[in-house]
């Protein structure tokens, strides 16, 4: 497996984590595994999944990548509008 396709594969595993309820169990309080508190240390840094994103740019289509660069910046202007940064 290339490095490319393993980041592809990670930025698709980083962006389902929602889908498989551990976000909403850390935030109800439940105490992640390490590899899920590592998962989640990454999806909630906006600048990290826009490089995992950025190395494995070729790997998407044009428009599967507009939209995950979208909803990357998106939450990142939401992080900065909820601290007060924007």
């Amino acid at each position: 497996m290339s490095v490319i396709t393993s980041a592809k594969t990670l930025v698709n595993s980083l962006l389902q984590l929602s889908k498989i309820n551990q976000l909403k169990n850390y935030e109800d309080g439940q105490v992640p595994s390490e590899s899920n508190g590592k998962m989640l240390r990454i999806v909630s840094n906006p600048l990290t999944m826009m490089a995992l994103l950025e190395i494995s740019r070729n790997e998407f289509q044009e428009s599967e990548y507009d939209r995950v660069k979208g909803k990357i910046a998106l939450n990142y202007f939401e992080q900065n509008r909820k601290l007060g940064i924007i």
